[in-house]
């Protein structure tokens, strides 16, 4: 079988890359945070191996692949769509995995995500309501709106609404993985 994105990791890649977001999810699933020190070992991991790996993806697209998973999440994070973390994870994932790899983990990502949030949306007989409150807090948090316009229904929002995207970025990669291997 060949590789949708034609590229092959070493093995040590495709073993950080799981040692790094198996961790990263299950935290997220359970306490709703992924670790900056994980992370950092990881990211510091991933940059040994870059540098000094014969026949590795080398340096250079270590940090592309950073870059790529960084600026990929962050327009997500900037409108508070997900944490800081998960665009900290998915950069992780980059260093290991270099700029072409790390797109198909976040389109892939992005997919898995996606369904995930049309099933809350859809499980829930307040549906509606739910929409309301996302375009509210898109409305109120990042677009301009006049000092004397109020909305005239109060929202509750109790927060089983979110998506632990640490979990959805280990359901991208691990796909991403087997897709290509």
């Amino acid at each position: 079988m060949t590789a949708i994105f034609d590229i092959e990791l070493p093995l040590i890649n495709l073993v950080g890359l799981v040692a790094t977001v198996i961790p990263a999810a299950w935290n997220d699933y359970k306490k709703w945070r992924i670790p900056n020190l994980l992370l950092l070992w990881s990211a510091l991991g991933a940059i040994l191996l870059a540098i000094f790996l014969p026949n590795g993806i080398g340096a250079a697209a270590s940090l592309q692949g950073a870059m790529v998973g960084f600026f990929m999440f962050l327009p997500l994070y900037l409108i508070r769509g997900m944490a800081a973390g998960d665009v900290k994870l998915l950069a992780t994932l980059g260093l290991y995995s270099g700029p072409v790899f790390i797109t198909g983990i976040g389109l892939l990502s992005m997919l898995v995500g996606g369904i995930w949030a049309c099933i809350i949306l859809l499980s829930y007989s307040n549906s509606f309501q739910i929409i309301k409150i996302w375009l509210h807090s898109l409305v109120n948090n990042y677009l301009y709106i006049p000092t004397n316009y109020k909305f005239k229904e109060n929202f509750y929002y109790s927060g089983s609404e979110l998506i632990p995207y640490g979990v959805v970025i280990a359901i991208g990669c691990i796909s991403m993985i087997f897709i290509n291997y």
